[in-house]
């Protein structure tokens, strides 16, 4: 559907969103000192959809909500679709959720305006 509807939406290097790219993240974290040593988890969940969930939870993201309507509509049904044809019409949806925590340094050494 993505290949279709929304070809300009590619992973990057490795076919990895850039949240989980972790040394590109951290180095754009610590660029510019204004925060202390990071620290990143990941978390990994899943959720279960059915063909209306995924309409429902799909029809939430961004890049989805700017599809012309008809566009939208048809990669809603399409990923719907996709999901009617499995076993029990149901799909296992596998998230990891990155994580980065960091100190802010010290206030009075930041730039104005900051």
């Amino acid at each position: 559907m993505y290949r279709r509807w929304l070809p300009g939406q590619g992973r990057g290097p490795a076919g990895r969103p850039a949240p989980l790219r972790v040394a590109e993240r951290m180095a754009e974290l610590r660029a510019g000192d204004w925060f202390g040593p990071v620290q990143v988890e990941m978390i990994r969940w899943k959720h279960q959809l059915t063909p209306h969930g995924a309409r429902v939870l799909w029809g939430t993201f961004p890049n989805v909500r700017e599809l012309s309507t008809d566009q939208r509509e048809a990669f809603l049904d399409g990923v719907a679709e996709v999901i009617a044809r499995q076993p029990g019409a149901t799909a296992i949806d596998h998230y990891v959720t990155a994580l980065y925590t960091a100190p802010r340094r010290d206030s009075s050494a930041l730039p104005a305006g900051s």
